[in-house]
């Protein structure tokens, strides 16, 4: 549990994140107790409430992320704030296990590639031979998908009951890009 949680916190990029990883192992080797649950010491906490944030960003690209499909393989992008496509790649390949796919990251400007047999981790420019085709099929898709929003805003729109600021409070303030038309 512990060798996950050190996984899921070098993939976080946070600041100062590695001196505090040496911290931990520096105080388990020393320490005779069970140091890892030992709230009190600042390094278990903030590793703690850094895998926390990790997880939590790992359920939220997996809730959200969308495939398209193209040419026998579907495509998926994804922007999150921490690192977390080698954390959730396996579990994209359990659940879609019929299908090739690529889910890139746009952030750290990588992607996962499942074949239908392995996981492989690619650089924008080993991927770009591939993507060149796909980025214009995408593009229009992706099109398609903001014409979606303000399609739907419409449609459910009821002005009686309008309260936009009741609204925007209960969004996260990373989708309110999405809805702003409303």
């Amino acid at each position: 549990k512990a060798e996950r949680m050190l996984f899921q916190c070098l993939h976080s990029e946070a600041k100062n994140i590695e001196n505090t990883i040496y911290k931990y192992f520096k105080k388990l080797m020393t320490s005779i107790h069970k140091y890892h649950k030992d709230f009190t010491c600042e390094y278990v906490l903030r590793l703690h409430q850094v895998q926390k944030m990790v997880l939590r960003e790992s359920l939220r690209v997996k809730a959200f992320a969308t495939f398209t499909e193209i040419d026998d393989m579907a495509y998926g992008i994804v922007n999150p704030e921490f690192d977390v496509l080698p954390l959730i790649s396996q579990e994209v390949a359990e659940k879609k296990p019929e299908i090739r796919w690529v889910l890139y990251d746009l952030q750290r400007q990588y992607g996962a590639v499942y074949d239908m047999i392995d996981i492989r981790y690619l650089s924008a420019t080993e991927m770009e031979h591939d993507m060149v085709h796909v980025d214009i099929k995408l593009g229009k898709h992706m099109m398609d998908k903001n014409k979606l929003w303000p399609t739907l805003m419409q449609a459910s729109h009821l002005s009686p009951k309008n309260n936009s600021r009741l609204y925007f409070k209960h969004i996260p303030h990373r989708y309110r890009m999405e809805v702003h038309h409303r």
